[in-house]
């Protein structure tokens, strides 16, 4: 979704800054979901939003496109300039169109040509894997299939704001990297970001700072931080998984996991501690089948705002 704002509302803003919410709040009925929110994006830089569900990354993106109106408080764009805001939402309806029928209307309804459309169209779908499929019908999309043309729509035609609201999910890790390169790209050219997001290597990569939302209020922000991930590796094994159990005594269920147990068990180990716990397996009886890397797929999301929000108490990084 596109979103064209070129009208009440402006303001001379500071150098560098597109679009401010000056002490926002946001009601629903009887239920706040934004509390006196004030916040300025800057041209080409990424905020990543973090926060438990139900925290208000949602409606504060809303509130940005302008999609949503504030209850109180203003949202302020720059005199004299539009502002183009491509919006990513996070559930994207499997519609009765291609993916070249529906980006062309899209593109046309933002007053491209059609011979812009198109180059977009095919440079977008085979970034992303997508070109097999342009004429293919998206009611038979798959939930990672419909998110990549998700993306595409709200990156035609260059916003100078990109608003995200968990761009990854649903995508494969192959097809996750080349989105976190298309993002960078958007950056590098200028775009500013905004997303909802828990996965760490995107946030690594691409954030210039973290806003921790609670409840509809921001509890804090840091500029230059960064989520270290834990990673695992896969240990099979024959042997008595009651004497290896006894073996691995003292070694904690957030250190060792078992996910098969019998003839033949499997543990997932972090990375950290793997020789250990190989040489506790062998001391218990046990035989090695095969050792192996994890792919990282992002911590659990819990376990991220634990750790942001003890950094950025104690400025750690």
């Amino acid at each position: 979704m596109a979103v064209e704002h070129n009208g009440p509302g402006w303001r001379k803003m500071p150098a560098g800054i597109i679009l401010r919410l000056e002490d926002v709040s946001k009601r629903y009925d009887r239920r706040m979901a934004a509390h006196h929110i004030t916040l300025e994006i800057a041209e080409g830089e990424c905020t990543a939003l973090v926060g438990k569900n139900g925290s208000g990354k949602s409606t504060l993106l809303r509130l940005l496109a302008g999609l949503s109106h504030p209850t109180q408080g203003r949202r302020l764009t720059e005199a004299g300039r539009s502002l183009r805001v491509g919006l990513v939402t996070e559930k994207f309806p499997a519609l009765p169109f291609t993916p070249g029928e529906f980006l062309m209307s899209m593109g046309r309804t933002r007053g491209m040509d059609r011979r812009t459309v198109q180059s977009e169209i095919t440079e977008w779908l085979k970034r992303l894997g997508m070109e097999p499929y342009r004429d293919v019908r998206m009611s038979h999309f798959s939930k990672g299939m419909l998110q990549k043309i998700n993306l595409v729509q709200a990156v035609m035609g260059s916003p100078r704001l990109l608003l995200l609201d968990e761009p990854l999910s649903g995508i494969d890790i192959p097809s996750q990297k080349e989105v976190i390169r298309l993002l960078m790209d958007m950056k590098g050219m200028g775009t500013a970001m905004v997303m909802s997001v828990h996965e760490p290597e995107l946030i690594n990569q691409a954030a210039d700072r973290i806003v921790l939302l609670e409840n509809g209020r921001i509890v804090k922000e840091e500029r230059g931080f960064r989520i270290e991930t834990v990673r695992y590796a896969i240990i099979l094994f024959h042997g008595d998984p009651l004497r290896i159990r006894q073996s691995l005594e003292g070694i904690g269920d957030r250190e060792v996991a078992w996910v098969k147990e019998g003839s033949e068990s499997e543990i997932h180990v972090r990375t950290d501690l793997s020789d250990h716990v190989l040489q506790r397996i062998l001391h218990g009886g046990g035989h090695i089948v095969s050792v192996s890397l994890r792919e990282p797929s992002g911590v659990d999301l819990g376990e991220l705002l634990q750790t942001a929000a003890a950094a950025l108490e104690g400025g750690t990084r």
